[in-house]
């Protein structure tokens, strides 16, 4: 996952983002999710702090599959005994369907922690991509998600997965295309009835927005170019004493690359003034006067 999605980057800095001791906060992803029904919390809050169980994560997918209706119907008749009780609706319906498995042949571990690649290979498979039929494997699920765009830096650790990154994932997975169609999860589960039309409306202006950001931040990459002029100044004072005084004016060209930032172009020129205090200079010259540049 070395490259970074610039589509994704524009929706998530368009939603409010922040970034937090090198973590994300994805709240505003979760207000999204929680408005079209999508993403319910905890009795405690949304929790985004924390690691997301193997229970939590299969009911995030079926209700991203929009069977959470047919789910609650259901007799619990699975082989897995280690179920409390809200929670098997959810895996039966995983179950019946052929879409998640139990660690073992009675054990399905809801309170273990889900992985990035577990809830990755819940979202290809709510994407319609099957592991079963060979469209990808868990070993590279990561990389499969990253293929068809949804998975990226930005919304997935892979080292401290949080329910922040489950909603921020969750998300790019609404403005994903389903295997095999030019629709979008978004649309797909409001044609069948899992979504609302009206409260659906307002997430699929937003990802318009979004993605009308993100096709022009592409096309900047053949308007590039800038000139800037600008002039650094400084100053070093010890108690009263002023050490050194400097300034250096200066002129940047860029012409950059926003596809391959390898290829990008800069050249600068200017110079570089410099005064310092005669205790400093050991006899020598107290004034500097440089050229700069660069390319």
């Amino acid at each position: 996952m070395k490259k970074m999605r610039i589509a994704l980057a524009s929706m998530l800095v368009a939603a409010g983002i922040t970034a937090t001791a090198g973590a994300a906060n994805f709240t505003n992803c979760a207000d999204r999710l929680k408005d079209v029904g999508l993403f319910q919390g905890t009795n405690q809050g949304y929790q985004l702090d924390k690691a997301p169980t193997r229970a939590e994560a299969s009911a995030m997918l079926v209700r991203l599959l929009g069977k959470e209706a047919e789910a609650e119907k259901l007799t619990y008749t699975a082989p897995f005994t280690d179920l409390k009780g809200w929670e098997k609706p959810y895996v039966q319906y995983l179950y019946d369907n052929g879409l998640a498995n139990g660690m073992s042949a009675t054990a399905y571990n809801p309170n273990g922690k889900c992985s990035a690649q577990m809830y990755t290979t819940f979202l290809l498979r709510a994407l319609g991509y099957s592991d079963a039929k060979g469209d990808f494997t868990y070993a590279k699920a990561l990389d499969f998600g990253e293929q068809v765009g949804l998975v990226d830096d930005i919304n997935c650790s892979t080292k401290n997965f949080l329910r922040d990154n489950v909603v921020a994932m969750s998300l790019t997975a609404l403005d994903t295309d389903v295997k095999g169609s030019d629709s979008i999860l978004l649309d797909k589960l409001v044609a069948d009835g899992a979504v609302d039309k009206t409260k659906a409306a307002s997430l699929g202006a937003f990802f318009a927005d979004a993605d009308a950001f993100n096709t022009a931040a592409e096309n900047t990459s053949a308007e590039s170019k800038m000139a800037m002029d600008m002039n650094i100044k400084a100053s070093v004072k010890l108690g009263t004493t002023k050490l050194l005084d400097m300034s250096m004016p200066m002129t940047v060209k860029t012409d950059m690359n926003l596809k391959d930032l390898d290829k990008s172009v800069m050249a600068f020129g200017g110079k570089l003034n410099m005064t310092i205090d005669p205790s400093l200079a050991n006899g020598g010259d107290t004034s500097i006067s440089q050229d700069i540049t660069g390319y």
